[in-house]
């Protein structure tokens, strides 16, 4: 712990956790292995001691999908999927500021609320996939129970063209 906080007291500013690894293994006279830098004890105390810098700190955790999407990007995106989530659910509150649509939001809270309509929209869609399979489940038993007396009267039928004296006279 000691060493560790000497290498960052020398650099002066915040490390990325590689830099620190790196600086940590020429720090130490005997050299300590890489993969034990990379191991539970030292990586949780290095990644405690070294803040995350710029957007991805900020935004660490979220989806490098949503990340990478300009602020005006992400605005935009939000309208859209608000605009979807209305037309689903017309009855859903729909304040319409434009805190709502991100754009008085922080990156962190764009992204977190992006990820929140997806989530309604997700949900709806399970729930109309589940009462589309209801009713497909619903029309195929509908279908196989008007089909039933069709076919055992073609199969009785069938037998019984099987039991008719064949026109020679001769059985079957």
């Amino acid at each position: 712990m000691a060493l560790l906080e000497h290498v960052l007291q020398e650099a002066g500013e915040p490390l990325r956790f590689d830099d620190v690894v790196v600086r940590l293994r020429k720090a130490d006279g005997i050299g300590i292995p890489r993969r034990t830098l990379f191991e539970p004890p030292f990586a949780d105390l290095i990644s405690a001691q070294t803040p995350r810098r710029g957007r991805i700190g900020e935004l660490a955790g979220l989806p490098w999908r949503l990340r990478k999407l300009s602020h005006e990007r992400r605005v935009e995106w939000i309208d859209r999927l608000s605009a979807r989530l209305h037309a689903r659910n017309p009855s859903a509150k729909d304040a319409g500021t434009a805190l709502d649509h991100g754009q008085g939001m922080s990156d962190r809270q764009q992204i977190e609320r992006i990820m929140e309509l997806e989530e309604a929209i997700a949900s709806f869609d399970l729930r109309d996939s589940a009462q589309l399979a209801k009713r497909m489940c619903d029309r195929l038993v509908a279908r196989r129970e008007a089909m039933l007396p069709l076919r055992a009267g073609a199969i009785s039928s069938s037998f019984a063209e099987l039991r008719q004296p064949s026109p020679s006279g001769l059985p079957g």
